[in-house]
């Protein structure tokens, strides 16, 4: 089971939607990542798992692969890249007056 959970930033409307397993993948024997989610029965062959990254300078979203993990944003070069579901406290790259806070309403299951 998977547990999502929203940051909204105290001082502009930007929200995050964060999951705590990330996206579990294998490899097939063409090499492609396929990736398995809960409930997919084919994630107990899952060997590598990619986080949400956000740019804590520029608000870019992407992935970063636990086997190689994505060290600078591709966007503006900043190292301040920060894993989406750990946001709580975090500056709001987006009006950078904000942080981040945990919307305690707004929790989501898979």
């Amino acid at each position: 089971m998977a547990m999502g959970i929203v940051f909204r930033c105290n001082a502009c409307p930007k929200k995050i939607e964060a999951w705590d397993e990330g996206h579990p993948y294998y490899v097939n024997e063409l090499g492609k990542k396929v990736y398995a989610y809960h409930p997919d029965r084919e994630r107990d062959q899952c060997t590598g798992i990619e986080s949400d990254v956000i740019c804590l300078e520029c608000g870019r979203k992407t992935r970063s692969d636990d086997a190689n993990p994505t060290t600078v944003c591709k966007k503006c070069g900043s190292s301040a890249l920060h894993d989406t579901y750990h946001l709580d406290g975090q500056r709001c790259p987006f009006c950078k007056k904000g942080t981040f806070v945990t919307d305690p309403e707004s929790t989501m299951i898979s």
